[in-house]
């Protein structure tokens, strides 16, 4: 049997896996969608560019992420949802004017709006899952001053392409941030349950957000009397974890410095976790590759015997101010606007947008959420088919949790340094 050390790079979709000491099923009864959802879908040749674009903008934010000093420092082990991301700036799009909507139109190669949106809708009908044993599912709100009120085209856009609520808020009362906190711990199962102080929120003249939360049994079994403690690598030295083990028939693709496996859920959504070659630096590995080599790693593997090891672990991201890594990506954001909101011309004094998630891994499977909001201020493979290999996460490695027939990417994160 071949011997494959990979080191932890996970690359997720928001998601969190709790321990439990039972091996039961433990879906509970879930955040049902207020609004009409499809189990199948179908998009255009336009609409399919486009939801590439958002899985690669999503890599390409995930990798800034990675490379930010004061970031990793404060969050090693971390994620972020491409999928919450792409539907909160798809929601700014629409209530910003022309300049900062093109903007991100470009970043997910939309030639227009109604391209973007009609995807937006799309994905919010698809995407959600709810069965005996998945749940996925997505949420958009958007409060707005006591005195402005939204355009009949924007209210309509946001009721019926993003399903969002549209709510007046007085910013200057002791509960406005609380109303919204308790807005995302609801529609996160309280996964997050903090995104802006509970007590008034200065200056503020509109927010925007959305929700996404995620959780499933694994469609393989961890054995948990098989689990134990073993070594980690990480870049700080051996750190102790608790391994989970399995030996079972998966997919499984060995390329140029590193090799991938994926890690079916229940349902239609799996892990793909990728393990760079040893002695690698993870910041290097993701620096070197795409999301096109990523991609072409997904659409080559081949089923084999793998021996799997992997540790349980938690990520999480904390209240990261994304304005700036969105510049470095060509999303400057830098003519913040309520156009759309009010249908004529109105400018705003900036815009905030902030990214939350965590993600919960062990035995029985996985639990994630991630939140994407906007807080707007006024003036006021290639090595063939082995036949089995062992497949162990003891050094950092990428992971991400994607959608088996969209392709959409919910969560994408590293695991570098066990807590």
């Amino acid at each position: 049997m071949k011997k494959v050390i990979f080191p932890s790079l996970l690359l997720a979709a928001a998601l969190s896996a709790c321990s439990s000491d039972s091996d039961e099923p433990r879906i509970d009864p879930g955040i049902e969608p207020a609004y009409p959802t499809t189990s199948d879908i179908s998009l255009s040749r336009a609409e399919q560019f486009a939801n590439d674009a958002i899985n690669s903008f999503g890599f390409s934010f995930f990798a800034k992420v990675a490379n930010d000093n004061e970031i990793a420092a404060k969050n090693p082990n971390f994620a972020v949802s491409p999928v919450s991301l792409a539907l909160g700036l798809s929601i700014y799009a629409n209530t910003t004017g022309d300049d900062d909507a093109a903007t991100i139109q470009r970043a997910f190669s939309c030639e227009d709006l109604s391209c973007l949106n009609s995807l937006s809708k799309k994905l919010m009908q698809f995407l959600p899952d709810k069965s005996n044993k998945c749940e996925l599912a997505l949420a958009n709100s958007v409060w707005h001053r006591p005195d402005y009120t939204p355009c009949g085209d924007y209210r309509e856009r946001m009721n019926f392409g993003f399903f969002a609520e549209i709510s007046a808020l007085d910013f200057s009362s002791e509960n406005a941030g609380a109303v919204i906190n308790d807005w995302c711990s609801r529609n996160t199962k309280g996964l997050i349950n903090h995104i802006v102080d509970n007590g008034p929120i200065s200056l503020c003249e509109l927010v925007f957000a959305n929700a996404l939360y995620f959780k499933s049994n694994w469609g393989i079994k961890f054995d948990k009397s098989l689990t134990d403690d073993c070594d980690f690598n990480a870049a700080t030295g051996k750190k102790n974890v608790k391994m989970m083990h399995v030996t079972t028939p998966l997919e499984y693709y060995k390329g140029a410095g590193f090799e991938a496996v994926k890690v079916p859920y229940e349902g239609t959504y799996e892990m793909v976790v990728m393990l760079p070659d040893e002695n690698t630096v993870l910041t290097d590995f993701i620096n070197s590759v795409s999301y096109d080599d990523i991609s072409r790693a997904i659409n080559s593997t081949c089923n084999t015997t793998v021996a799997l090891s992997m540790p349980r672990f938690e990520s999480s991201l904390d209240d990261m101010k994304c304005n700036n890594i969105l510049a470095a990506l060509g999303v400057s954001l830098a003519h913040p606007a309520l156009d759309g909101f009010f249908g004529y011309s109105h400018s705003s004094q900036g815009v905030v947008i902030k990214h939350f998630s965590k993600v919960m891994v062990d035995e029985v499977g996985t639990e994630a959420a991630a939140v994407t909001a906007g807080i707007m201020f006024g003036f006021i493979g290639e090595g063939g088919e082995p036949s089995s290999v062992d497949f162990t996460l003891d050094r950092p490695f990428i992971y991400l949790i994607r959608n088996t027939k969209t392709g959409s990417i919910i969560m994408m994160g590293q695991y570098t340094q066990p807590q």
